[in-house]
């Protein structure tokens, strides 16, 4: 279920709940709750963490490091803005997506309009773990636009199509959070730009929020190290 929200909110809050269960059976009362995401995780932290205030459940802080929390912005600056050092992995990326949301949105042949026929055989067999990223990068070009029809980019351009709906519904950022949030950015983050990282607390900033950084991982921090220093950064406080 790549970056599917719903699905996200209900795997996160399950485990949540089994470990609740868990700790009182093992006889222990945690005192305080804490949540942090990476990467895709980043996006799942802030999906989470909605959810646990939704359900009136205190959290003590939450950080989200490199997290693509606006993934329809995500993907149409892939598009239309690359950079000469963006990830290898961002074609396999978009695939994997476009499956995603097609078989849990229920959306058939999203993908297959979406991705030149030329392709789609290879990309809907990586997505079915039926062959390896090594093989993907084998047969696929790196670069999305190559790998996607021209007609899929231009609607995407233009904010429009089944696929740019689902995007905006998934967007994990446009609330208001009453817990103290810290987003974490890299100068030289290959696959999430410093601006989407940051969307994460600066779009609630906006709304007001009072408890909430964003802070630098470093100019020449890339996305591994932006996860490093948000790890040492975050733990005390």
């Amino acid at each position: 279920s790549y970056f599917v929200r719903d699905s996200i909110e209900q795997a996160t809050f399950d485990l949540y709940m089994a470990a609740m269960k868990f700790l009182d059976q093992q006889g222990k009362k945690p005192t305080a709750l804490a949540t942090m995401g990476w990467s895709q995780g980043g996006y799942s932290n802030m999906i989470f963490l909605r959810k646990l205030e939704r359900e009136g459940i205190k959290v003590a802080a939450s950080v989200t490091a490199a997290g693509a929390v606006d993934i329809g912005l995500f993907i149409l600056r892939g598009l239309t803005n690359p950079r000469p050092f963006d990830a290898v992995f961002r074609s396999a990326a978009l695939s994997n997506m476009l499956f995603a949301l097609e078989n849990y949105r229920q959306v058939p042949g999203m993908a297959r309009e979406a991705i030149r026929p030329e392709y789609y055989p290879t990309v809907k067999a990586f997505y079915d773990f039926k062959i390896d990223f090594k093989e993907y990068m084998n047969r696929v070009p790196v670069d999305p636009r190559d790998m996607m029809r021209p007609e899929f980019i231009s609607q995407m351009t233009m904010g429009a199509g089944p696929f740019v709906q689902l995007l905006d519904e998934s967007a994990s950022y446009r609330w208001l959070s009453r817990t103290p949030l810290r987003s974490y950015y890299g100068g030289r983050d290959e696959a999430v730009p410093d601006f989407i990282a940051g969307l994460a607390v600066g779009y609630q900033m906006i709304l007001g929020k009072r408890n909430g950084e964003i802070r630098a991982a470093g100019e020449d921090a890339d996305h591994r190290a932006t996860y490093v220093h948000a790890l040492i950064d975050a733990k005390p406080w």
